[in-house]
């Protein structure tokens, strides 16, 4: 981690400046056209002026949704209406739209170009990676936090490779899935995980909305596998994922066929997905389930859980906790073992292509001219066939995904690498 510190990414300076000129200019037009909106005039009358911030998102909430009484898509844990962007959006007013707008432009600029200025060194920043700063024995990082850029152009457009080389990002797919497999061993996951063809989540999604495979779009799939799926696996359940598994249905025009098969109104299916979380720890993955619990009552004896790769989870833990912290923690470690590993081979072959990041999952590399193939080729080696033969535990098939910039491009135009890969 700290040869990668050092290494550096490498900022275009130039663009960062002209973005938040570009930035500036455009929050001062949505600033005025938010003045000079009826509904900002109402909200300075309603707060009278004396504790009023028109940028504050628990007043903006409490004036759309209490005040102006707008029904809201969500609510916070803490039982207010949510004031995040998707629930603004929703509204489909250019009062609500400019100040998404106006915040997420703010944020982009304060939070991440005028840092890569202010931390820049040579037209380099120098992210740092802690090992010993998180409960789960991941990584964290800081000085930017490199593992929450967000994806946006705005932002990435600004990180480039070395002069003449490229980005690239090689990334662990579905790495906690596999490890937690290796954990509770569940039939069923390892037949998902092992035969192809299977679609954990395009399944999920048939049930969830009484659909049949052919018209499980991608859309549908996706809110599935985010909405219900890894929710349920991270120890959400049924009554928070219903909500939004009923927007999203009703997002992508399901409405009809809701009420065809006896899904609608809203209580009908959430009790529908109550019986589907049923069916999915009682009968399709009941190992997992019986894995959980015992994980659970080892730790009410002994105050502790451990890890394949030798950590001690301990202290006051819930049982989500109990159950994630020993798959985070080693999916991470699995990426942290094959850096190394990569680290020394790149060096030993003397390439010019570096290391510069790691988030989460994923190494970002600054790849040198006609390094790209040998990279993709060792870090295959390394991350999937190396790891598994040295970590006999790992019971599932791992595998890279890996996608690139152009020659000079930057990291907001990364494209995955379709191609069959030099394996």
């Amino acid at each position: 981690m700290a040869e990668i510190h050092r290494a550096g990414v490498r900022v275009d300076v130039n663009y960062c400046k002209k973005a938040i000129m570009r930035a500036d200019r455009r929050v001062s037009e949505l600033e005025s056209a938010l003045m000079k909106d009826p509904l900002f005039v109402e909200w300075e009358r309603v707060y009278k002026g004396a504790k009023w911030n028109p940028w504050s998102g628990d007043q903006l909430s409490w004036f759309l949704f209490k005040h102006l009484k707008h029904k809201p898509v969500k609510e916070t844990a803490s039982g207010k209406a949510g004031a995040g962007a998707d629930s603004l959006r929703k509204l489909d007013i250019p009062f609500a739209n400019d100040h998404i707008e106006r915040a997420q432009i703010v944020r982009g600029r304060d939070t991440y170009l005028k840092a890569f200025l202010r931390l820049e060194v040579d037209g380099f920043i120098h992210p740092t990676f802690a090992l010993n700063l998180t409960r789960t024995y991941r990584s964290s990082s800081q000085n930017p936090n490199w593992q929450n850029i967000p994806k946006g152009a705005l932002i990435r457009r600004a990180i480039v490779p070395r002069e003449g080389q490229q980005l690239m990002g090689a990334d662990y797919g579905g790495i906690e899935v596999a490890v937690g497999a290796c954990y509770h061993e569940d039939p069923e996951m390892i037949r998902y995980l092992t035969t192809e063809g299977t679609d954990m989540h395009r399944d999920t999604a048939e049930e969830l909305y009484k659909l049949n495979a052919p018209y499980v779009t991608k859309q549908i799939r996706h809110a599935a596998k985010n909405q219900f799926v890894f929710p349920v696996f991270y120890g959400s359940y049924w009554e928070q994922c219903a909500p939004n598994l009923w927007q999203s249905a009703i997002d992508q025009g399901l409405t009809e066929h809701l009420k065809d098969v006896g899904l609608w109104p809203f209580k009908r299916f959430e009790a529908h997905v109550h019986a589907v979380e049923e069916r999915f720890w009682g009968e399709r993955f009941k190992v997992y389930a019986k894995w959980k619990r015992k994980q659970w009552d080892s730790y009410c004896k002994r105050g502790y859980v451990e890890s394949f790769t030798g950590f001690r989870f301990q202290g006051v833990m819930s049982r989500k906790d109990v159950t994630n912290y020993p798959i985070q923690g080693t999916a991470f470690h699995c990426l942290l073992q094959s850096l190394i590993w990569l680290n020394e081979h790149r060096k030993e072959q003397g390439w010019k292509s570096q290391i510069i990041g790691q988030i989460h999952d994923e190494a970002n590399w600054d790849v040198a001219p006609g390094e790209l193939d040998r990279v993709l080729y060792w870090t295959n080696e390394i991350s999937v066939k190396r790891l598994m033969d040295e970590w006999r535990w790992i019971i599932v098939p791992l595998k890279v995904e890996a996608d690139v910039s152009a020659v000079d491009g930057n990291w907001s135009e990364m494209n995955a690498i379709e191609e069959e890969m030099p394996f």
